[in-house]
């Protein structure tokens, strides 16, 4: 056989041998598992799907705060701290002023043994009133002494240095009307019948804040050419008196010895404006400090709404409830209601329920927390504790907490 014929041969048997098919990768298919038999599945190895998360909401009670060797106290708020007054009753024994430090006092009063009477008025007997200011450089204490048969005379003293003390004008009608600190300043406002009402500088850079006048009000009440006592009346005779963490101050009362409540404001630059306050307010109320350059005012009339004051307008909030008793600040200047059964939270639109409180009573029986009680303040300090502070300092206990 020759070359050819095998080639040929070679060539014709590939040609006609069956081709063989392309290679292709197996498709990958998932292995399904058989759901167990249910009558064979042991449920006690089986987890609980979790259970839901529910919030539950602490129960406070009030308790008598009265360490050791503590015989009538007094408490007050002042930026900072919270501050105690031991003896409201300076003839019986010396005064003693301290902060709450946890479950002690720690005494601050080695500075004030007893209140002296500088003015030479009356017999110098003392009446604390009131501690202002911020902790712990920055205190200042008002009290009155007894000026026989006139009314007594209000006196405003440093607790601490650099302080500046005033004093109502001597025999003339005065009070102090408010405080408030406005940046590195502390100012109070000052009435009496012979100089109207001022805004006085105690500590820090002083600040220049003009009340208007009635006549510079163009009150109709206003008397051209009146004798000195009557032009020097204010136009809004400060009832609140407060100022926002940027220094804008802000006065509450009546316009123009009317009905009519309005408030003025202050800017940073110490320019005046006045506000109707009539549209939402019947009555007069309190300036609270809030966040940052927010102003909370708050009527003293309870279906009076709660106003915000920012960037120059108010706005009023919606209430939590129709029996608010208390409206006050954390350090931090969130906004708090409580009524007799309940302690609310403001978080921007709305309002938070934080504390339900329990029914106590007093010595006499009386309820601790009630709508008629018009002596204590509610305070929340810098750890979210709530206390009540007036001639009694109680403190809330949780006995329910979350």
């Amino acid at each position: 056989m020759n070359r050819e014929v095998i080639c040929f041969a070679f060539l014709l048997a590939t040609a006609c041998s069956p081709r063989p098919a392309p290679h292709t990768r197996a498709p990958r298919i998932a292995a399904i598992r058989a759901s167990p038999d249910p009558r064979t599945v042991d449920v006690s190895k089986i987890a609980p799907p979790p259970a839901p998360k529910v919030e539950v909401i602490p129960t406070w009670l009030p308790e008598q705060f009265n360490p050791p060797g503590t015989k009538r106290l007094r408490g007050v708020q002042v930026e900072g701290a919270l501050i105690v007054v031991d003896d409201l009753h300076p003839d019986e024994r010396p005064i003693r002023i301290g902060r709450i430090v946890g479950e002690r006092i720690d005494w601050i009063s080695s500075l004030v043994t007893r209140v002296r009477n500088d003015s030479n008025v009356g017999n110098g007997l003392q009446f604390f009133e009131w501690v202002y200011g911020r902790w712990p450089d920055a205190l200042d204490l008002l009290y009155a002494t007894d000026r026989y048969r006139t009314a007594p005379m209000s006196h405003f003293r440093p607790l601490t240095k650099h302080g500046t003390p005033l004093e109502t004008v001597t025999d003339e009608a005065g009070w102090f009307d408010g405080y408030a600190i406005v940046g590195a300043s502390s100012v109070v406002a000052r009435h009496s019948a012979a100089f109207g009402s001022e805004i006085l500088t105690v500590r820090g850079p002083k600040l220049t804040r003009h009340v208007r006048t009635r006549v510079e009000a163009g009150c109709q009440s206003a008397v051209p050419n009146a004798p000195r006592w009557m032009s020097s009346v204010p136009a809004i005779r400060p009832s609140g008196f407060g100022a926002s963490r940027n220094g804008v101050l802000a006065s509450i009362g009546f316009l123009c010895g009317t009905t009519k409540v309005a408030a003025e404001i202050w800017d940073t630059d110490g320019n005046a404006k006045t506000e109707d306050l009539s549209l939402w307010w019947r009555n007069v109320g309190s300036v609270l400090r809030g966040p940052g350059h927010t102003l909370w005012l708050t009527p003293l009339h309870v279906d009076d709404p709660i106003l915000r004051y920012e960037e120059g307008k108010f706005e009023p909030l919606p209430s939590p409830t129709k029996k608010r008793i208390a409206t006050f600040v954390s350090p931090s200047g969130s906004l708090y209601v409580a009524d007799p059964q309940t302690i609310y939270r403001y978080d921007d639109p709305s309002w938070t329920t934080l504390a339900f409180l329990g029914e106590a009573k007093d010595e006499q029986g009386e309820p601790i927390v009630s709508p008629w009680m018009r002596d204590f303040k509610f305070v929340v300090d810098d750890e979210a504790n709530f206390w009540l502070m007036a001639n009694k300092v109680y403190r809330f206990r949780a006995v329910v907490r979350p």
